[in-house]
This record gives structure tokens, sequence and C-alpha cells, in this order.
């Protein structure tokens, strides 16, 4: 029985190599689930790396609940498909924007949407495939920051972005983090 993963990261590596030059520097910038951070990460990217990635793959996975994911399974639950399809329909639409602004400044876009219960593991996967069909891929991690941070922030930010982060740079891929400051 063949392995879902293996055909989506070998359809990744299809993609990749016909729509970006493996030889130039090319920007992988992971899009969570706050899109408006997205954005503003989006005005850093520009701002400080603009110049030098000409070529950008947008990642985004949306994450399947795994009662909806046990439900299809258990209790064959038709619905389940089709929320996993909406939810990755969903995630395609939230991504047109940063295309389109990508396009605007110029660059040679695209994007690869996936859906996981777990974020961290699938970009750890999809990362590993995109590095060995781009060698000089450069991975973009947005972080929101407080100026002046509480408690409850650590609470409240869930830390993905260091989650994955530590997983990249544990495997040697380059890592560049967009510090987003909130003025609070």
């Amino acid at each position: 029985m063949s392995n879902p993963m293996d055909s989506k990261a070998d359809r990744l590596q299809e993609e990749a190599v016909q729509r970006f030059d493996p030889q130039k520097p090319l920007a992988v910038f992971l899009v969570g689930g706050e899109h408006d951070l997205g954005a503003a990460a989006l005005r850093v990217f520009q701002s400080s790396h603009g110049s030098e990635y000409r070529q950008i793959l947008f990642l985004s996975v949306g994450v399947l609940d795994y009662g909806v994911m046990d439900a299809g399974v258990v209790d064959n639950d038709n619905d389940a498909p089709e929320k996993a399809r909406h939810l990755k329909l969903k995630t395609e639409l939230a991504l047109r924007p940063y295309l389109d602004t990508a396009r605007e400044m110029g660059m040679t876009v695209d994007s690869h949407v996936s859906i996981a219960t777990d974020p961290i593991e699938e970009i750890d996967l999809l990362s590993t495939k995109i590095a060995l069909v781009c060698p000089r891929a450069v991975f973009f991690v947005s972080k929101l920051v407080f100026q002046k941070p509480n408690w409850f922030h650590r609470f409240l930010h869930k830390g993905t972005s260091d989650a994955i982060r530590k997983r990249l740079e544990k495997k040697g891929f380059p890592v560049s983090v967009l510090p987003v400051v909130v003025p609070m």
C-alpha cells in the first residue's frame, strides 16, 4: 500500500522543479493560521530580503482536527473528506493575497497547501523535499514579538514558529525569523 504522504511530497517536488530555478535562491515563506501576521511578515521580508530573492514558495499547512479525521476512519463519516477539501480550499484562498503581492514585486511565485493534524511534522517532511529539489532554499518563519510582553502572551501564542525553526535548524536548513513587532 502506498503512503499518501509520499505522493504528496512527490507532487511538491514536481511542482517546484517545474516552477523554480534550483540554482537560484528560493525563499520558502511559511504561512500559518494568523494570516494578518503573515501579511505583516511579508512586508518585513520585502524590505529586508526582497532584492535577494526573486522566487518565493508560500507553504501553508491546514490543520485538520483529529476528531474529523477519526470520524472519517472510524464512523465512515462521508463528510470527513469533504471537510478536508474545504479546509484545503480555505487555506489556498488565504494564500492568494500573498501570491498577488509577490507577483506585484516581480517575483516568480507558487504555493503549496497541505492538510495534516500536526503542522510541525508536516513542515518537517515538506522542508526535506523542498531542500532536495532547491538546495538554495531558505525558510522564513514569522514571529510575533511584543514590545512589552506579558506573562499570558506565551499561552496565547503557542510558539509554533519556534518549534518549526528548531526542527529545520537541526536538519541544517537555513532559517530566517521575520519579527513582527506589536507595540503593546
